[in-house]
């Protein structure tokens, strides 16, 4: 291959802006490992040794287990920042492989992989949490649905979008919207591949969620066999007090089932000792979001500690007749302490959610508006929308003037049927709105995007900018070259 092929080849500027971004991160320390405040506790669940003590802990298996492998391969904590890029950077190499043989236009197909290596969440690489490996095996799975679209009956494919899409949503609980979003953007990709066949289809969407269901389930079932608890970690109730516990005030606590009162009155008692104020109905529900995480951890964690203890007094001395007074005794009596707390206070937390319904949507739409506020806080989002904007009137211009293309033009199409340049933007703009609002919507439920979760939300949204700004100006240079 001549010098002259390897420049105008993408495969080279792909390269070349990875060497680039690694020399920028190295000289800047960026790869120098950072330890954060939850960085103890996943070095805490790495040195559990029993598969109830892993399973009931309140952080996934899947960080730990990764710094498990780092430590078994006689690699220190320096080198993680190193294998999480390297793990990022293939990822960012086989998105470009499968849009290029889905769309079958390699310069498209760079396009949209250009701002990846450069993508808000680079700036989570060197931190010892599993925010940025999570993101990597989610470029995995989506690289691997596109590459599955084109293959249906590759078992390696299939395989290749399991392991990823189990492993993200291990490293980070987040991540478990894919169990629903791959078989929907599966489905948007093969509909369009197969000329729309629904039948088809129907059967690619079908067969993905039973897929993504089935280790799901069995993880869960695997949990609720051992620990007691159906779900991935035994945290969820606890995040849960860290939105709930800002509606808790004297009228909800009388208004609450017996058995959450003590837990909420509690609650409301180390909040006031604070200077919080409930939330109202004319409040500003993003005031409250500072207060999320004390919530969790100086607010719903003390106070369930105490409830836990107080219920286990009450049932010795109450025996089998309280129990069967108090329902609530049965969800936590047999599970592990930690476990059982969770189980209390996210309990308490629906039922408070469930007294201030009102308060609790006013949240999720806070939440959700702050996520797109935050959307212009990134230079690789701003520029390529404006782009976008920019570029529209003089596309439309050349339209009316040369009519207009039919979007295959230049492509380096492996096969005659392969999508035009127009729908595989259609597929993009799906990938970039649909995991972005999926992701926003459910952290919106239990929590509010916060940075670290933000800069994982937006990770396709430029690659569907970039991707327009790129079939836009190849239609404007196609009319002026005429």
């Amino acid at each position: 291959m001549t010098i002259r092929r390897v420049l105008v080849h993408p495969l080279f500027w792909l390269t070349l802006q990875i060497a680039l971004t690694t020399v920028f991160l190295s000289a800047a320390s960026r790869l120098e490992p950072q330890r954060v405040p939850d960085t103890r506790s996943y070095e805490v669940a790495a040195d559990l040794e029993t598969l109830n003590a892993q399973l009931g802990y309140y952080r996934s298996i899947g960080y730990p287990t990764f710094l498990n492998i780092v430590r078994s391969v006689g690699l220190t904590q320096r080198a993680i920042p190193t294998i999480q890029l390297g793990a990022y950077f293939l990822s960012v190499y086989l998105f470009w492989f499968a849009l290029w043989r889905y769309s079958g236009s390699r310069w498209l197909a760079f396009a949209a992989t250009f701002p990846l290596p450069w993508a808000a969440v680079m700036e989570l690489v060197n931190r010892i949490q599993p925010d940025f490996l999570s993101a990597a095996a989610t470029v995995f799975a989506i690289s691997f649905v596109f590459l599955l679209t084109t293959k249906p009956r590759h078992l390696g494919l299939w395989v290749g979008v399991l392991v990823s899409v189990v492993a993200a949503y291990h490293l980070r609980p987040a991540a478990v919207f894919l169990v629903g979003f791959v078989p929907l953007i599966g489905g948007i990709l093969f509909w369009i591949w197969d000329q729309r066949s629904l039948k088809r289809t129907a059967q690619v969407i079908v067969l993905l969620t039973v897929a993504m269901l089935i280790p799901y389930w069995s993880f869960c079932a695997l949990r609720l066999a051992t620990v007691g608890h159906f779900g991935l970690v035994s945290f969820g109730g606890t995040n849960l007090a860290g939105l709930a516990s800002n509606f808790i005030s004297g009228r909800v606590v009388r208004e609450l089932p017996r058995e959450h009162r003590d837990l909420a009155r509690r609650m409301l008692k180390l909040r006031r000792k604070k200077g919080w104020t409930p939330m109202t109905k004319k409040s500003r529900a993003e005031d409250f979001f500072v207060q999320y995480s004390d919530n969790i951890w100086d607010v719903a964690n003390p106070a369930g500690k105490f409830e836990l203890a107080a219920r286990k007094r009450k049932l010795k001395k109450g025996g089998r007749e309280e129990s069967s007074r108090d329902s609530s005794i049965a969800a936590w009596q047999k599970q592990p302490s930690r476990v059982a707390r969770n189980t209390i206070v996210g309990s308490m937390s629906k039922a408070v959610i469930g007294t201030r319904l009102d308060l609790y949507l006013r949240w999720v739409r806070a939440a959700q508006l702050y996520g797109l506020r935050q959307l212009t806080d990134y230079v690789w989002i701003v520029g390529p929308f404006l782009l976008v904007l920019i570029s529209l009137p003089i596309l439309l211009v050349r339209r009316q003037k040369g009519g207009v293309d039919d979007g295959r033009q230049g492509a380096d199409s492996s096969r005659p049927g392969s999508p035009t340049m127009q729908e595989t933007l259609v597929v993009l703009t799906f990938l970039g709105v649909g995991f972005f609002s999926g992701y926003l919507l459910l952290v919106s439920l239990v929590s509010f995007p916060f940075t670290r979760y933000f800069q994982s939300m937006i990770l396709f949204v430029p690659t569907m900018l970039c991707a327009q700004v790129f079939v836009i100006w190849r239609q404007i240079a196609s009319f002026i070259s005429r």
